[in-house]
């Protein structure tokens, strides 16, 4: 289906949301690989579109639309053609699968192709993850890890500059200074190292190498040589859990990239 992320869930407790009398109901859906409109704004990495451009994927339902009527209504589809059901959410419907998403095309392509296939192991929730390796997606994965990873870098500094700026340790100090209170040392998860650096005007700053000069103080955008190294040898993932009386299984399998020996 080109589905990157993909998740099942199978419900069998008897809430009226999901269609009343205790039975069985599955519940998937999955992620496409598509180009996020991800901007830098006001130094975070914000959607530059309406929600229904950020996500192109689906939710579905079997053997009745239950949890889906939340998004979607009470109304069911007619027919296999999709039709508009509010808003940007697209529905539709084969045999007892019920299908919502933000893309029509995604529904046409989608619905044909659903049906069942012998499980290897019992579960009642699946995970598959693919190799993100050349996806647009795995650029938004890249940015948001930026992000996190710049957040990290700069949470250090900021420590060390407001020793000078609040308690007036001497700048060339603040560093020895923080890394005493936390008992331990400060490692720039982004590969650069600590050091003060003088502006032009103002007073010196704590700071990473790794952060160029326009990037510094505040994120203006991802750097195109930054690779999350999440991303360098994640090659998929697939794992499933399964819940009786007695027992909780679970299974997971997370494929690596060979790594050359020297």
């Amino acid at each position: 289906m080109g589905d990157v992320i993909s998740a099942q869930a199978v419900l069998n407790i008897s809430v009226p949301l999901i269609g009343g009398e205790k039975q069985p109901h599955l519940l998937f859906g999955a992620l496409q690989d598509f180009r996020s409109p991800l901007v830098v704004q006001r130094g975070a990495v914000m959607p530059g579109a309406a929600p229904s451009e950020l996500v192109r994927g689906y939710l579905g339902a079997w053997p009745r639309p239950g949890l889906l009527h939340m998004f979607a209504g009470s109304a069911e589809p007619q027919g296999a053609a999709p039709e508009l059901v509010g808003g940007d959410i697209w529905q539709a419907k084969k045999e007892d699968f019920m299908l919502l998403t933000f893309k029509s095309d995604v529904a046409e392509q989608v619905l044909p192709q659903l049906a069942f296939e012998p499980a290897v192991r019992p579960a009642q929730i699946r995970l598959k993850i693919e190799d993100l390796t050349g996806k647009e997606l795995a650029k938004t994965v890249n940015a948001f890890g930026y992000k996190r990873a710049r957040d990290t870098c700069v949470a250090a500094s900021r420590l060390m500059n407001s020793l000078a700026n609040q308690l007036h340790v001497p700048r060339d100090e603040c560093r020895a200074f923080a890394e005493r209170l936390v008992d331990g040392q400060f490692v720039c998860p982004l590969g650069g190292k600590y050091q003060l650096f003088a502006p032009d005007l103002g007073l010196e700053t704590w700071a990473s190498t790794a952060l160029p000069s326009d990037n510094r103080n505040l994120l203006t955008e991802v750097p195109d040589d930054f690779q999350l190294p999440l991303l360098t040898w994640f090659r998929g993932l697939q794992g499933d859990l399964g819940l009786d009386n007695e027992s909780l299984r679970v299974h997971l399998e997370i494929e690596m990239a060979e790594v050359a020996v020297p």
